[in-house]
């Protein structure tokens, strides 16, 4: 599979002229995935809550603000991108974040945040996209995290949303299919961004290690002895929304490199 700026030379452009809205795309993965579907002929809006950070990060796209704990920004940042691009293709949800933590490190509060913005949020973004998904026959693809499939007792709120995320999917890729709208969640696993160094930095200095050595310690716990590059997830997601996966929906897809252990 190529990396994106292989793709950006593939004289075969699997999106051309389709018209794709990506929730989260001033982060590593989504500006990654704007960049592919770019790449591949796609028109692209990119959505988020500082509209400062998608400019820098995809400067050549149109960029417009949500925030997912604001359902009136939602409505309102669909809307502009539907205009701009003429309508929608493809919505990618790539954005909402959650706590981390032991049950009973946990607070409600955190609960409530999490549950609002990467559970509920995304599920409003899905709900003022799909008039214009019904009209274009279009596609949802969101990312999820890999413990809505592998319970972990550290990562306890991750998995209650990311399950739930499965499970609606799930459910509303039956209802909607006679619309001729697809729906896919993307079970994903590490990859190397700014967020994941974060985290990798936080262990470090909890194992006495450096960062570089943190990094090579938990990449050798990995099956390929490696996170993943965003670069390879954003030409996963680019071939998921091609015509070439037309008869795929419904479905929880994981992409770890081998990481989890269930089925």
């Amino acid at each position: 599979m190529s990396t994106t700026a292989e793709a950006s030379t593939t004289p075969h452009a699997l999106l051309r002229g389709r018209r794709a809205l990506v929730v989260g795309g001033g982060g590593g993965l989504g500006s990654a995935i704007a960049r592919a579907l770019a790449a591949q002929g796609c028109r692209v809006a990119v959505a988020g809550r500082k509209v400062e950070t998608l400019a820098a990060s995809v400067p050549e796209l149109c960029a417009v603000r949500l925030d997912l704990l604001d359902h009136a920004s939602i409505d309102r940042a669909v809307a502009q991108a539907a205009d701009a691009l003429g309508g929608l293709d493809l919505l990618v949800n790539a954005a909402g974040s959650v706590a981390g933590g032991r049950f009973e490190d946990t607070s409600l509060a955190q609960w409530h945040q999490s549950i609002d913005t990467k559970l509920l949020g995304t599920l409003e973004v899905i709900r003022a996209a799909l008039p214009h998904l019904k009209a274009s026959r279009g596609t949802v693809l969101t990312l999820s995290g890999l413990y809505g499939k592998e319970p972990s007792a550290g990562q306890i709120i991750s998995g209650a949303i990311n399950a739930a995320l499965a499970n609606s999917h799930k459910a509303l890729a039956s209802d909607v299919a006679r619309d001729g709208v697809r729906v896919l969640n993307l079970c994903i696993g590490g990859f190397l961004t700014d967020r994941l160094m974060q985290i990798v930095s936080a262990h470090a200095k909890t194992a006495g290690r450096s960062v570089d050595e943190q990094l090579r310690h938990e990449e050798q716990q990995l099956p390929l002895g490696r996170f993943g590059r965003p670069e390879e997830l954003a030409d996963i997601v680019a071939m998921l929304a091609s015509p070439q996966c037309a008869y795929l929906t419904g479905s929880t897809l994981t992409i770890d490199g081998g990481a989890a252990h269930a089925i």
